[in-house]
């Protein structure tokens, strides 16, 4: 399955730098008054940027395409369809044990509720689970947060347990819900 056909999900450019700032959670996100000026950008040439990119989003940028360089993961913007905006992300990430890796996934405020997140998260567990021949996707997320519980069941995901204080971010941990998704799943 080639991931860039399905237009849901996309590579990251440096161009999407200019249109992310830090949000609470210790990643980036395209500013709130981006909007118009990205659907000018994406359809003028790649190479001629409307503003300087932000050095903090082009580091965010060099982070995401470094993981899949250093055999790290795979990062990929979740696109509008429509327009090609970058509206959030998706990202696998190798795990420890062989065969596994752990998908995240977020999308920008202005994008939520519009049932983006489900089909780029199914698009990238299934390609992980067929086309890169992995045996099992994990997928971590708060018990508080129940769109993501959501995403991740639409899809087939199931819950296997709760892990207290397993996530890290800067200023505090949380407890984790733990879902995978194997190759049997996808029948």
């Amino acid at each position: 399955m080639n991931l860039q056909s399905q237009e849901v999900l996309a590579a990251i450019t440096p161009e999407d730098g200019a249109f992310m700032e830090p949000s609470g959670r210790n990643q980036w996100q395209p500013v709130a008054d981006a909007q118009a000026s990205q659907t000018a950008r994406r359809s003028q040439s790649r190479c001629h940027r409307l503003r300087p990119v932000a050095a903090e989003g082009l580091a965010w940028i060099e982070r995401q395409w470094g993981r899949a360089d250093s055999g790290e993961g795979l990062s990929l913007a979740i696109a509008d369809a429509t327009s090609g905006d970058a509206l959030g992300a998706a990202v696998l990430m190798f795990r420890r044990q062989p065969g596994t890796v752990a998908i995240g996934y977020w999308l920008v405020e202005r994008a939520r509720g519009r049932r983006l997140a489900s089909p780029a998260v199914a698009l990238l567990a299934r390609w992980a689970l067929t086309d890169a021949g992995l045996a099992r996707v994990e997928a971590l997320v708060e018990p508080e947060n129940i769109a993501s519980q959501r995403v991740v069941e639409s899809v087939g995901f199931r819950r296997e347990g709760h892990m207290r204080s397993y996530l890290v971010f800067n200023a505090r941990r949380a407890d984790a819900l733990i879902y995978s998704l194997l190759p049997s799943d996808l029948a």
